[in-house]
């Protein structure tokens, strides 16, 4: 989500020419689907210079959020405020369970930055601690569309993303030593998913997983006795001693109840570790974004945030279910009754909370700017996302970098 103040065309003069995907470079790496068809005006044909100054300043956001966002998960759960975070009664169990046994099981996420560019300083707008996608586009895309440049800029993109979800997986290999180096991938069957798995089960064999296989959820064996399995063949079964899921947590909860009565019983009895932990259903609620600024005061890039809009008195505010995704039933208000901007979805029945405006910068042609820092246990990679709209949505384009 973002809303610009004022027009101010500062990124014009850091953006540089350059080439599409090359469809051979595509139909190589199997993501043919981000650039052809519905997707074919996706990537932007130009590649934005980021200062290092610039690329400092999110990185040390991304550290800072982090940091003051974990404390107040804690804080939270201790005090168990799920009513709040919107945790349903059913993923509540399983919920205070990871917090106090899987705290440092934390694979990967992204955060949304307004500002960084120009004048404008960086402020975070949420958390994807669930789910979260561009991962194919800032871990391999963009450093292809720089290295195809006829000039190039600067010292190419921050991308070391594949690097550290690998030094990650290895780290939690580590940290369970007694556990089957077996890892299942699944998603509810979206082409956009499988191309962020693939990048997942990339940095998984890097690290050292003895098998690494992706199917749909619908084909995954969930054996209250024994934990995670998949048929490979007739009376072939292979066994999984961890398992990412690119589907969110709130979903089996809301979902699929008696599914996620099962992968409780599995987590609590230790036949299975899935990655992101259930703790992270905390980060993903935006119903955390109102306590951040009270635990963490002096974190310049933390939002003011609330649960009522009175607290807003001059109606300048974003509206935001806490469970929402991809901008859906996204509202913003600058002082009028009726909204400036908003989008419809499938999150219009969910608890809101509303957060402060943010600036964003703005090109000649109306492009509004948005800057993702990938999280693995360290800032892990920048993604650039750009849209001529108020809201950024699935609309947007991805516009690769270099660092200049």
């Amino acid at each position: 989500m973002v809303v610009a103040a004022q027009v101010v065309l500062m990124v014009d003069k850091n953006l540089f020419q350059a080439p599409l995907p090359s469809p051979r470079f595509m139909r190589r790496e199997g993501m043919e689907w981000l650039s052809t068809g519905e997707n074919e005006d996706y990537f932007a044909e130009e590649i934005i210079g980021v200062e290092e100054q610039q690329r400092r300043a999110w990185v040390d956001a991304a550290q800072d959020c982090w940091a003051a966002a974990r404390k107040t998960v804690r804080r939270l759960g201790e005090e168990q405020r799920w009513r709040e975070l919107g945790i349903p009664h059913n993923a509540q169990e399983l919920v205070r369970y990871s917090l106090e046994r899987e705290w440092d099981d934390f694979l990967l996420g992204r955060f949304d930055f307004a500002g960084g560019f120009g004048d404008y300083p960086v402020k975070m707008l949420e958390f994807n601690a669930d789910t979260c996608s561009l991962i194919p586009e800032t871990a391999h895309v963009q450093r292809h569309l720089w290295v195809e440049m006829r000039r190039q800029q600067g010292k190419g993109p921050f991308d070391p993303l594949l690097v550290a979800l690998t030094r990650r997986f290895q780290s939690i290999l580590k940290q369970h030593p007694d556990r089957e180096p077996t890892l299942l991938l699944s998603t509810l069957g979206y082409e956009e998913d499988w191309l962020n798995v693939d990048v997942i089960a990339e940095a998984a064999h890097n690290a050292g997983f003895q098998q690494v296989h992706k199917v749909a959820l619908e084909a995954v064996i969930f054996d209250p006795d024994n934990g995670l399995f998949i048929e490979i063949g007739p009376e072939r079964f292979v066994h999984f001693g961890f398992w990412y899921k690119m589907i969110p947590w709130d979903f089996f909860a809301y979902e699929e109840p008696e599914l996620m009565g099962i992968v409780t019983d599995l987590v609590k009895g230790g036949k299975i570790k899935v990655l992101n932990p259930a703790w992270t259903m905390i980060m993903q609620s935006k119903g955390l974004l109102p306590h951040l600024l009270t635990d963490s005061p002096n974190v310049a890039a933390i939002l003011k945030a609330s649960f009522s809009t009175t607290d807003f008195p001059d109606g300048r505010y974003a509206s935001k279910p806490i469970f929402g995704r991809t901008g859906e039933n996204v509202a913003l208000y600058d002082g009028e009754a009726r909204a400036l901007a908003q989008n419809d979805g499938d999150y219009g029945d969910i608890p809101r909370i509303y957060q402060d405006l943010a600036s964003f910068e703005v090109d000649a042609e109306g492009y509004r700017y948005q800057a993702s820092v990938f999280f693995t246990d360290q800032a892990a990679g920048l993604g650039i996302r750009r849209q001529d709209d108020l809201i950024i949505d699935d609309d947007a384009e991805f516009i690769a970098h270099t660092v200049i």
